[in-house]
């Protein structure tokens, strides 16, 4: 399918991250023009994303029961109208209520979920990427964007892109909905295995560090370092060159190396050991801004790194084990990013004014090296169950047997597809060793398709001595 077919999704992830994060840069001020502390802007942020949480829940299921274009149409709507009226709210009190309704309108499920129904096996790793890409396009192009504009302006440009969705969404036809009695059954199963938790995971510590990047260093550039917000919104621009680069690229290759949970396994590592550099950097320099301009560049690329890998791992996973609640399940999994977006503003706004930034930030070197043992775990259990061939040449002629293979426990969809890597695999004659959770290989059953031969003829003489 076409790169068309996948606008809708891509729209409105880009135009619901342009709208959440417009506001970062300028809520500040903002808050301050009001006369309130700055703990109103970890109240707001944790409101709009307590929203998104309860969203995905309500319109995952919303999208398997009556389809995704319906749910994705809806989402839309409440984004466009609810970010337009945050230019006219007259208090933070007011801003936190319209903010928590705009985050009922996050499709960040339903859209990963479209991309994922438009796309073959062949080109979803280039979705996901494009995917990911799009995300923090939306997130730095809204960022920036608040840097230069007023609170109004902003505001009002932030309805555009999720309009601009409904129109292309209206001329799209949507994916076919999935009608299965059993829908409630393979949620049930998708939500009890490793990668389901690896994902869920991985994605709160991933919501909970942006907020790092849109939030606690906002605050604690703009006060304690004197930048200005045109200066902060101006430090993010080499993270974003970078991460689109990535993300177009290198992403679709790197997702091809390895199993998607080993690359979370590592990349996971990667940003817990970045995150003990940066906070033992601000212990040595404390007066220096430096630490945390890296931290929001090489961080912020590495974390938008790892979300791509997350959002391919979740579509790929759903996919597997639970097909007929596929949206439903990759809206969990987003669901747990935002709750990492809606715990993480006050909790670190309030550690940092409690103790200082570095405390602030160890949180997030926890949530990460908590997602690197259950990533590592997922991992290790997901090539447990690769299956292939006992490479030992035979003499038997490949085209009169049949190799059986074990199947690994997981939905029908799985099931299916190591059916078709069987079939694969009988018409290759250069057999690869077997990969089982046991360190000795074991050697798999064959089973005659042919009739059967005499025993006087190399065949029949192979067969006989397997038969005893």
């Amino acid at each position: 399918m076409s790169l068309l077919d996948a606008a809708p999704g891509l729209l409105g992830m880009y135009g619901d991250f342009f709208g959440l994060s417009i506001v970062a840069p300028i809520l500040p001020q903002w808050v301050r023009s009001k006369e309130r502390s700055a703990q109103w802007v970890g109240y707001i942020m944790s409101g709009q994303y307590g929203g998104v949480v309860v969203g995905s829940f309500a319109f995952g299921a919303l999208a398997d029961r009556f389809g995704n274009g319906v749910a994705l149409a809806t989402c839309m709507a409440i984004d466009a109208t609810l970010f337009a009226a945050s230019a006219f709210v007259p208090s933070p009190e007011w801003l936190l209520v319209v903010r928590t309704f705009a985050g009922l309108g996050a499709p960040q499920g339903l859209a990963i979920a479209w991309v994922a129904g438009v796309s073959s096996p062949h080109n979803l790793p280039k979705r996901m990427g494009l995917v990911a890409a799009v995300i923090h396009v939306g997130i730095l192009s809204g960022t920036i964007c608040a840097g230069f504009v007023s609170w109004r302006a902003a505001c009002l440009a932030s309805a555009v892109p999720p309009l601009i969705s409904l129109l292309v969404l209206a001329s799209t036809k949507s994916p076919p909905v999935k009608r299965a009695q059993s829908r409630a059954a393979a949620l049930a199963v998708g939500v009890r295995t490793l990668g389901f938790s690896s994902v869920v995971v991985t994605m709160l510590a991933n919501g909970a560090e942006i907020t790092v990047h849109f939030v606690l260093l906002a605050v604690v550039l703009t006060e304690n370092y004197g930048l200005s917000r045109q200066q902060f919104a101006l430090s993010l621009i080499p993270a974003a060159f970078v991460q689109i680069f990535n993300h177009f690229y290198l992403l679709p290759i790197v997702i091809r190396l390895a199993t998607s949970f080993r690359l979370l396994t590592r990349l996971t590592q990667l940003m817990a050991l970045i995150y003990v550099l940066v906070i033992l950097a601000n212990e040595v320099v404390p007066s220096s801004p430096w630490p945390l301009l890296v931290l929001q560049n090489l961080a912020y690329w590495l974390m938008s790194f790892t979300q791509g890998v997350g959002n391919f791992a979740s579509a790929k996973h759903a996919d597997d084990v639970a097909p007929e609640a596929k949206a439903a399940l990759i809206g969990l999994g987003r669901a747990a990013f935002s709750l990492g977006n809606a715990l993480a503003p006050s909790l670190l706004i309030a550690v940092y004014l409690a103790y200082n930034v570095r405390a602030a930030l160890a949180i997030i070197l926890l949530l990460y090296t908590l997602a690197a043992g259950v990533s590592l775990c997922a991992a290790n259990h997901q090539e447990a169950l690769l299956v292939v061939a006992d490479p030992r040449p035979s003499e038997l002629d490949t085209d009169d047997f049949r190799l059986e293979y074990y199947y690994p426990p997981g939905g029908r969809r799985q099931q299916n597809e190591n059916q078709r890597h069987n079939e694969r695999r009988h018409n290759d004659r250069d057999a690869q060793p077997l990969v089982t959770s046991s360190s000795q290989p074991r050697r798999l059953p064959l089973a005659l398709t042919s009739p059967p031969q005499p025993a006087s003829t190399p065949v029949g003489a192979a067969a006989t001595t397997l038969a005893s």
